[in-house]
């Protein structure tokens, strides 16, 4: 017997046409010698659209570990062929570890900060210039130019 750390684990999300069908999905589960670890509550569902001409479905989530990384191509293919099953996803399970928490200090307001003072001057336009006619404008224009 092997040790259950390994296990290979895999999390297996089914929606299915029936609530029959939702509870023969551990029989099938059981030929593919995967073995049951947690399974929660089936769901029966509105479907957002029609899969297979069915516009509702019974979901279910069962948490599954197996010894035989070959099972789970083979289980895979059977959910295929299973006319009962509209939708099926195979998840594979890591062991995430936590991340190390950081205790953040805060430093208090005064130390560290210096105050910078800006004085922005607002660049004004002076609209009441005079206005030039064209051939004074022309006249500029060249001006520039040269």
């Amino acid at each position: 017997m092997a040790i259950e750390n390994d296990k290979l684990k895999y999390e297996l999300g089914i929606i299915t046409i029936s609530s029959e069908a939702s509870l023969s999905i551990p029989k099938i589960l059981k030929d593919f010698s995967f073995s049951i670890d947690k399974e929660e509550e089936v769901k029966h569902l509105t479907l957002a659209y029609k899969i297979n001409k069915f516009s509702e479905g019974f979901f279910s989530v069962l948490y599954i570990s197996t010894e035989n990384a070959d099972s789970i191509a083979k289980l895979n293919n059977a959910l295929e062929l299973n006319k009962e099953v509209l939708r099926f996803i195979i998840i594979k399970h890591q062991d995430i570890k936590p991340r190390e928490v950081r205790q953040v200090i805060p430093k208090s307001t005064t130390d560290n900060i210096k105050e910078i003072k800006l004085e922005a001057k607002p660049k004004t336009v002076d609209l009441r210039k005079e206005v030039l006619s064209n051939e004074a404008l022309e006249k500029k224009l060249e001006e520039i130019l040269k």
